[in-house]
């Protein structure tokens, strides 16, 4: 074959793959076996041919994103979707359109309920860099539907349009297990399973869901749907709410005004209306925070695994390196300072998960969640991070606190933590009739709120 050749068939066995790798797909078994036995040379050439790229309309081009979201070429997206491309292909005709001379903004045309997360925070980062590194805006427009893992990626633009009946939403992330024991007993079928690695064939359909699967499907969940939302304030230049699944919608998908009224989009209109805006070269884009302030101050919440055992803070932080980055230190400690570095360890506060001997950050301690939420409260001399952060930390602690079955104790006010005034008062009499010029309700005050 030729060399052209041999990159179509790569693409299509590539497409192949995807299809047939370790996901959970609801087909019915004789399309599976429908979709093994197409042509690899024609499906290659089908994607190649389905590739249109972007188009340029009025100066302004315009990118699809359409269809089931996958990280590759996929049958999927042959099936259902615009083009065969994935985002892979989605971020060069992206980076194609931007470097366009000819090209003065970018719209993102999105019809998509979402997809696999693979590959989509990286894609994400990608589209905020891209934003920041060019002075043409990038526009996502819901046309109509831009959903889950679609408006992760839409949410990174410089504006957000839906068309008046555009859906946009659906901030959350979802795995389903299918516990197919009892059908292959009733059809007489047993399987067996032969595994190396204590968790390896944890999850298969083969037999019910163990409470340890379940905890660990639910903490990778957890671990993406914290990823979705810290993207998403991110992408809006908002602070980021606590991942508690609340944030944006709460998973819902909303039309077009509510949408905007839910501060989802920036604007109702047409993609029509879009394109003349934007072709006009009189459109204005939003100016964004700096990325690193967007993720300072109390880290959101997420579920872990929890431990009751003893605690030392001092041993299991120094299982840290200092080296370990941002991603980890994240998931172990509860607050970052605005002022410090994101890859720096001496710049978070609050560590509350056990950390191994090799930096594996596992279970989250109670023992130091409830001991955080005594420093909040004033214990151990208090804490020195912004009063304003306090709540979003508490959240946090809390949280693995009820994943624990335990009642976490409710946060003081700033004036709940201030000595009462009668005894400030009692106490400025006292030491002005022995110090003479001192004001000791100045320096408690100070000490408190320090």
């Amino acid at each position: 074959m030729s060399d052209g050749n041999d990159e179509r068939r790569a693409i299509a066995l590539r497409a192949m793959l995807g299809v047939l790798g370790n996901r959970g797909w609801a087909l019915d078994r004789a399309v599976l076996e429908r979709l093994c036995e197409l042509d690899v040379d024609l499906l290659a050439s089908d994607v190649q041919a389905r590739r249109g790229g972007p188009r340029n309309v009025r100066g302004v081009s315009v990118v699809a994103l359409q269809g089931i979201i996958r990280p590759w070429p996929s049958l999927l997206s042959l099936l259902f979707g615009e083009g065969g491309g994935g985002l892979s292909i989605f971020v060069e005709d992206l980076a194609a359109a931007l470097g366009d001379p000819d090209t003065s903004a970018v719209v993102l045309d999105i019809d998509s309920p979402g997809g696999l997360v693979d590959l989509v925070p990286e894609t994400a980062a990608q589209i905020r860099d891209m934003r920041e590194r060019n002075s043409k805006p990038i526009v996502a427009v819901a046309n109509t539907f831009c959903a889950s893992a679609a408006y992760w990626l839409a949410s990174q633009a410089h504006e957000v349009i839906a068309t008046p009946s555009g859906q946009v939403g659906s901030v959350g992330v979802y795995e389903i297990h299918y516990d197919e024991s009892e059908f292959f007993a009733q059809e007489g079928v047993k399987p067996t399973i032969i595994s190396a690695g204590d968790q390896k064939v944890d999850g298969n359909r083969f037999e019910p869901l163990n409470p340890e699967a379940a905890a660990a499907m639910q903490e990778t969940v957890d671990d993406l749907y914290a990823m979705f939302v810290a993207d998403v304030a991110k992408g809006r230049g908002i602070e980021p709410p606590p991942a508690d699944g609340s944030a944006f919608g709460g998973g819902r998908c909303y039309l077009a005004q509510r949408a905007q009224k839910a501060g989802l989009v920036d604007r109702v209109a047409t993609m029509s209306e879009t394109i003349g805006r934007l072709g006009s070269g009189r459109a204005k884009v939003k100016q964004f925070a700096a990325p690193a302030a967007l993720y300072a101050g109390p880290i959101p919440s997420h579920s872990t695994g929890t431990s009751e055992d003893a605690w030392d803070g001092p041993a299991n932080e120094a299982n840290l390196s200092n080296d370990a980055g941002e991603a980890t230190y994240r998931r172990a400690f509860a607050w970052v300072d605005s002022d410090g570095d994101p890859d720096v360890k001496a710049s978070y506060r609050f560590i509350h998960h056990f950390v191994s001997s090799d930096g594996t950050v596992g279970a989250a301690s109670t023992r130091a969640c409830s001991t955080g939420i005594g420093v909040l409260n004033g214990a151990r001399g208090g804490t020195t991070i912004p009063s304003g952060d306090r709540q979003g930390v508490y959240n946090h602690l809390k949280r693995h606190l009820t994943d624990a079955g335990q009642e976490a104790p409710d946060l003081k006010s700033a004036d709940d933590m201030r000595p009462p005034v009668a005894a400030l008062e009692q106490l400025e009499e006292l030491v002005a009739a022995a110090r003479p010029g001192l004001n000791p309700t100045s320096v408690i005050l100070d000490k408190v709120e320090a």
